[in-house]
């Protein structure tokens, strides 16, 4: 008789409409397990600019990023002999860094250092490509820039301003080994190259900064860094003098920097624009 009764249960379980509304009856649909769809990997994020946005934001983002540009100031051809005669204040420098940013001509995108007034280091570099860079396209971009600028290495007399040996730009993600800063509004330097644009050296390549040949940048960066503390005259960006009351050049001791003010050196940076 029980196994009459066991076959029955059985039947009457496996039944479809009876084991479908038992089922339903004691364990809703809302209350089951359900396995979770299979995930999707996200869709990479591109981070170049459609023919269609650039079309679009390239009116608004070149007008903004003129405020994150630097101004340019009108530098003759440097010869120094002359340039002592001109500007006397230029011997108190132990060292003169004359840049020309110049696309073309015998000494486009070059630099040459003199100490007391004498030539000791030549080489080519690359300055700012003078392009609108546009700002990152997500914020994952890394290798762009936070905000819209004119990747402008602006010509005028600078003051070396901050040394900084392991530099690491936040905008561009990148190394800055052997850092200069001589604009450090515009987070402006001389810095070492980085390898993989090593073979650009001689054109305008740069995001702005001024790149060196590794032996060079490291060279130049000890032999400025020794003058640290010395007294140097003030001037302007279009090479006039600060003067006092009295008519003397005024002399400081201390500069400028993001943190405040540090030691000065004893070292000026030239950028002029001058095809030759």
């Amino acid at each position: 008789m029980s196994k009459y009764f066991l076959l029955v249960l059985v039947v009457l379980f496996t039944a479809t409409e009876v084991q479908a509304g038992w089922w339903d009856k004691w364990w809703p649909p809302g209350r089951r397990r359900r396995s979770p769809p299979p995930s999707r990997p996200p869709a990479p994020i591109s981070c170049e600019y459609s023919p269609e946005e650039k079309q679009r934001i390239i009116p608004i983002e070149s007008e903004k990023a003129y405020e994150r540009t630097p101004v340019s100031y009108p530098v003759e051809r440097f010869d120094v002999q002359s340039a002592m005669v001109t500007r006397p204040w230029l011997r108190d420098f132990r060292y003169i860094i004359v840049i020309n940013k110049a696309a073309t001509g015998r000494t486009a995108q070059s630099i040459m250092v003199f100490e007391d007034g004498y030539p000791i280091l030549q080489d080519r570099v690359s300055t700012g490509r003078e392009t609108l860079e546009l700002r990152r396209r997500h914020e994952t971009c890394l290798k762009q820039p936070p905000n819209s600028y004119y990747s402008v290495t602006a010509t005028g007399y600078y003051p070396i301003q901050q040394l900084i040996e392991n530099h690491r730009s936040e905008s561009f993600d990148a190394d800055m080994p052997y850092s200069m800063f001589y604009d450090r509004s515009f987070g402006l330097a001389l810095h070492q190259v980085n390898e993989a644009f090593l073979s650009r050296l001689g054109s305008r390549a740069s995001g702005g900064c001024t790149r060196l040949r590794p032996g060079f940048a490291e060279e130049l960066f000890f032999l400025v860094k020794k003058t640290k503390g010395a007294e140097i005259p003030v001037f302007k960006k279009d090479g006039s003098p600060v003067l006092l009351e009295n008519g003397q050049i005024k002399r400081t001791k201390t500069i400028s920097t993001s943190d405040g003010r540090s030691s000065a050196y004893s070292a000026i940076v030239i950028i002029q624009d001058i095809v030759e």
